[in-house]
C-alpha cells in the first residue's frame, strides 16, 4: 500500500512541477547571454564609448522575448596587441558575442574570428573598407551613417545666427572613422541653410584623447568660430574649451547638454538598441553573423535631442529640422550632395 501511495504522489508531484513551469516562467527561462565589449575609450565617454553601453542598458532593462544580458566592458583597450590578446581572452571564455567597438579593431577581429567559430563578433566598420573574402560567417559588421548626423547638425548651426563661421575638430582624415562624411554632412547642411556661412575643420591626431582637440578648438576660437563641433570622443575637450569661450555647440553620438548646459544647442543621438537586438536574436536562432548594418534616420538609429535650455523659443528650427529629416528619410536630401 506505502508503494503505492507513493507513487500517486510521485504522479502528482511530476505533475505539479511541470504545470508551474508552464504557466509561471522565471526570468532565467529565457536564458542568458554574455556580451564583452572592447573599446578604446571609456563606457562613460559621453560620447561613442557611451552609446553603446547605453543602448545595451536599454537591451538589458526593456522587456521582451530577450534573454537576460550579462554583459562586461573592458575600457581603454588602444593597442593593436593589447586588443588581440583581449579579444581571444574572452572569446575563449562563455561569451555569446564580442563587440569590438572600433574601426581600428578590425583587421585583427577579421584575423581571430576564425579561431573561434562558435562565438559570434560584432565590430563597427564602413562596408566599402572590408574585402567580403576577408569575413569570417561568425562576424556582425555594424557602422552609422555619419553624413545624416552632420547634415543636420549643419542645419541647426545655420539657423543659431545670421552669418555662421563654424568650427569642426575631427580625427586626422581616416575616411573608416565616417570622419569625411561627418564634415561633408555638416559642411552641405550649413552652407545649404545659410549660403554665405562658411566652415574651417581642424584634425587632430586621435579620436579617443580630448587633450588633443582641446588645442585644435583653441585655434579655431582664436580665428574667430561663431559654434563648435565634433566627433568620436576627442571632441569633447573642445566642448569644454568652447564652453569657457561661451561658444555653442553641436554634438554627436550622444546627448552632451549634461555637459555644457547652457552652450550645447542639440545631440545627434546614435541608439544601437534596435540593431543588436536583431543581433542577438540573430545568434539565439543560430545565425553567428554575415549581415551588415547602418543606423540612420529612417530606422530610427539616430535621434535628434535638443537642448530647450540653450535655445530658447526653438520651435521654428525645430519645425525645420523636422522637415529635413524627413527629407533625408524619402531620400530628396541627400546630405554627401552639395546644393549650395
Amino acid at each position: 500500500m506505502n508503494r503505492y501511495l507513493a507513487l500517486i504522489f510521485s504522479a502528482v508531484a511530476f505533475i505539479t512541477a511541470n504545470f508551474l513551469a508552464a504557466t509561471a516562467p522565471t526570468p532565467d527561462s529565457r536564458g542568458s547571454f554574455n556580451i564583452a565589449i572592447i573599446m578604446p575609450t571609456t563606457p562613460k565617454d559621453r560620447s561613442w564609448g557611451q552609446s553603446m553601453v547605453d543602448s545595451l542598458g536599454s537591451i538589458k532593462n526593456g522587456s521582451g522575448d530577450m534573454p537576460a544580458l550579462n554583459i562586461t566592458v573592458l575600457e581603454k583597450i588602444l593597442t593593436t596587441s593589447k586588443f588581440e590578446n583581449t579579444l581571444r581572452k574572452y572569446a575563449a571564455g562563455n561569451y555569446d558575442l564580442i563587440i569590438a567597438h572600433s574601426p581600428s579593431y578590425k583587421d585583427s577581429v577579421f584575423n581571430i574570428a576564425r579561431e573561434f567559430p562558435g562565438v559570434s563578433f560584432a565590430v563597427a566598420a564602413k562596408p566599402l573598407a572590408i574585402k567580403s573574402e576577408n569575413i569570417s560567417p561568425n562576424i556582425f559588421i555594424y557602422n552609422a551613417e555619419e553624413s545624416e548626423a552632420g547634415y543636420v547638425n549643419g542645419v541647426i548651426a545655420a539657423l543659431s545666427l545670421d552669418f555662421v563661421l563654424a568650427g569642426v575638430v575631427v580625427p586626422d582624415g581616416d575616411r573608416e572613422y565616417g570622419v569625411d562624411g561627418y564634415v561633408e554632412g555638416f559642411r552641405n547642411g550649413l552652407l545649404t541653410t545659410s549660403p554665405a556661412s562658411d566652415v574651417k575643420v581642424n584634425y587632430v591626431q586621435s579620436p579617443w584623447d580630448i587633450n588633443y582637440s582641446i588645442e585644435a578648438a583653441s585655434l579655431l576660437i582664436l580665428n574667430d568660430v561663431h559654434i563648435l563641433t565634433g566627433i568620436f570622443p576627442q571632441a569633447i575637450g573642445a566642448l569644454h574649451i568652447g564652453e569657457t569661450n561661451e561658444i555653442p555647440w553641436v554634438g554627436v553620438e550622444c546627448d552632451v547638454k549634461s555637459a555644457a548646459p547652457c552652450y550645447v544647442l542639440a545631440s545627434q543621438v546614435y541608439c544601437w538598441d534596435a540593431i543588436f537586438k536583431d543581433i542577438i536574436m540573430e545568434r539565439q536562432n543560430g545565425k553567428l553573423g554575415n549581415k551588415t548594418y547602418t543606423i540612420n534616420f529612417a530606422n530610427g538609429g539616430i535621434k535628434t535631442v535638443f537642448n530647450n535650455a540653450a535655445m530658447k523659443d526653438n520651435e521654428d528650427v525645430k519645425a525645420v529640422v523636422k522637415k529635413v529629416t524627413k527629407g533625408i528619410i524619402e531620400g530628396y536630401i541627400k546630405p554627401l550632395e552639395d546644393d549650395y
